[in-house]
């Protein structure tokens, strides 16, 4: 895993075409998920954040329309394994 942050959006709030945002930063570790990323199967990354006694894992996954869907289903179960 590697040492990062990560900014989250809390609120939004919108005044006429002003929008003003309230953010939190937390530090987290991201996981290197290369080898689970297949041109045309799935696109993927993760990150661990830690939050008071909470451990949290952002899971963002992609799947092309053109691409096989049996080879993406392998791949997920071998990236929710990993984690």
């Amino acid at each position: 895993m590697v040492l990062g942050a990560v900014v989250m959006l809390d609120k939004l709030y919108l005044s006429g075409e002003n929008a003003c945002t309230l953010t939190h930063t937390w530090k987290a570790m991201w996981f290197d998920l290369s080898q689970y990323c297949i041109e045309k199967v799935t696109e993927v990354c993760a990150a661990q954040i830690n939050i008071g006694n909470h451990t949290i894992i952002l899971l963002c996954i992609y799947r092309s329309p053109s691409g096989n869907s049996g080879e993406f289903a392998v791949q997920l179960d071998l990236i929710l394994k990993y984690l």
